[in-house]
């Protein structure tokens, strides 16, 4: 059963092992900076992180798959609770606006399902709506917080070689990342596409011609992935692949190497439990 602190259940968090984790290290606040430091009474709902880049894609006439280079590269964090206190609620909207300044200002954040600190700024200019539950208590969603990525753990897993008993992996030049098998059967769900370009006019029927460009579309589902394996991938497609600009080969659990990019400008990791996290990541192959 999950404890009572100060005789009033935390909202959001069923694992009691997550819920022990909640009180920061001495010294540490919920929030952090030099003019307000405080801590909240209740626990978030587990956060949804997000990785955006700011690039541009196009597919040639000839059908070559173009992308460029992001010029700004951004990791989201995305707060929610299904009940706070309105006096947490009222802490948070006078951070926000007096201190944080919306998005003017970075602080620190301690984040309980990771046990750790993280240097954030507020993502939007405006605060969310928080509307009334109960007496004393307000809902809070969507509260994105924007990360600074200067945080370790962009490593690559050391592996030299691929070998087929690591099963699926990703590599680009001489970096190689491991990652567990996908939840989903096989090697995951390829759709096959082929170009093509209608001819029609008032006079005419439609007439369809092939272009020269097929996209195999894949999606690698994982649902108990680890907080490591989510810092690899952060990692990846940050510092190597920079979004969708740089092809990489993936090696599916089957062992078969296909040379892929990422599909869009947005990755979605959310958390499920604690160092668990669940992840689809779409993929492009040229066939």
């Amino acid at each position: 059963m999950l404890r009572q602190r100060n005789g009033i259940l935390p909202a959001g968090y069923v694992d009691e092992a997550y819920y022990e984790l909640w009180t920061p290290p001495v010294g540490t606040h919920n929030v952090n900076h030099p003019l307000m430091s405080f801590d909240l009474a209740r626990l978030p709902s587990y956060p949804e992180f997000s990785i955006e880049f700011n690039q541009w894609s196009r597919e040639s006439g000839g059908g070559a798959l173009f992308a460029g280079a992001p010029y700004a590269v951004r990791l989201f964090q995305s707060l929610s609770w299904p009940s706070i206190r309105t006096a947490d609620r009222d802490l948070l909207e006078t951070f926000f606006l007096t201190v944080a300044r919306a998005q003017s200002e970075p602080w620190e954040w301690y984040s309980p399902e990771q046990g750790r600190v993280w240097p954030v700024r507020f993502a939007d200019a405006n605060f969310p709506e928080t509307p009334e539950v109960g007496h004393g208590y307000h809902s809070l969603s969507g509260m994105r917080l924007m990360i600074d990525l200067n945080y370790s753990g962009l490593e690559p897993s050391g592996v030299a070689a691929y070998t087929p008993d690591m099963g699926t992996a990703f590599s680009i030049g001489d970096v190689l990342m491991q990652f567990p098998r996908p939840g989903k059967s096989g090697t995951g769900y390829g759709l096959t596409t082929r170009h093509t370009l209608e001819d029609s006019s008032a006079a005419m029927p439609v007439a369809y011609r092939v272009g020269n460009s097929s996209r195999k579309n894949w999606t690698l589902s994982w649902s108990n992935m680890n907080y490591i394996h989510c810092n690899w991938l952060h990692g990846f497609f940050i510092t190597y692949c920079r979004g969708m600009l740089r092809p990489f080969t993936w090696h599916d659990t089957d062992g078969t190497p296909r040379v892929v990019r990422l599909a869009e400008t947005k990755i979605t990791i959310k958390q499920s439990g604690w160092n668990r996290f669940s992840c689809n990541l779409p993929l492009i192959e040229d066939i």
